[in-house]
């Protein structure tokens, strides 16, 4: 598992709050664009457009690494989460079931974004 770090100096006159993205891909980035996943903020900053600006950035990341895509998957049932993608311009373009380490079944779909030099 890779983990991206951002480290955002000041958010809303906050200090230091950190959020991270994992993802399992050794390489999260190749010709097929960027994938991340279970992006999170810490409960304590969230609300404060934390993940906006991970997801600025992730973008950023995307164009200085000559891609154009960038994928994602998100729980289906963190409806908050699907909105916040889809009015950052992600689209739905899979869904699937997937079975945690539990056996707990678990609904995703794959959101994608084109971005522009």
């Amino acid at each position: 598992m890779v983990y991206i770090w951002a480290e955002l100096k000041k958010v809303n006159e906050i200090e230091n709050p950190i959020s991270f993205t994992p993802t399992f891909d050794t390489e999260p980035i190749n010709e097929h664009g960027l994938y991340f996943f279970r992006m999170s903020v810490l409960p304590t900053m969230q609300g404060l457009g934390i993940a906006k600006q991970l997801l600025l950035a992730l973008e950023g990341i995307a164009r200085d690494s000559g891609v154009h895509t960038i994928n994602c998957k998100v729980r289906v049932s963190v409806l908050r989460n699907l909105q916040l993608y889809q009015s950052k311009g992600y689209a739905i373009y899979n869904q699937q079931v997937v079975e945690a380490d539990n056996g707990t079944k678990i609904d995703i779909v794959t959101m994608t974004k084109t971005i522009s030099n």
